[in-house]
């Protein structure tokens, strides 16, 4: 049980440093930036290069959306059932 508690977490801490890299890289850093900042940087944007500025020109895709909450969905309900043996035995 240990070792997957430490598996789970290592893994968690990959996403953690992925997300860091996607948003910094495809993102341009708009998952870590305060509303107040966001706002001043999309004012500050010129018209013409809205279409092509990484703060502004992502779209969301629904088969990524739904895959991930899958997968949350997944660790939570093996998390549960792992917690309610561990109690069981």
């Amino acid at each position: 049980m240990l070792k997957l508690t430490i598996g789970l977490k290592a893994w968690a801490f990959a996403l953690g440093i992925g997300y860091i890299l996607v948003d910094k890289v495809y993102l341009g850093s708009g998952l870590t930036m305060t509303r107040k900042r966001r706002d001043a940087i999309e004012a500050s944007i010129p018209k013409a290069d809205k279409p092509r500025h990484p703060l502004l020109k992502r779209k969301p895709v629904a088969w990524v959306t739904y895959t991930c909450l899958a997968l949350l969905a997944g660790f939570v309900v093996t998390a549960w059932v792992l917690f309610f043996l561990g109690l069981a035995s």
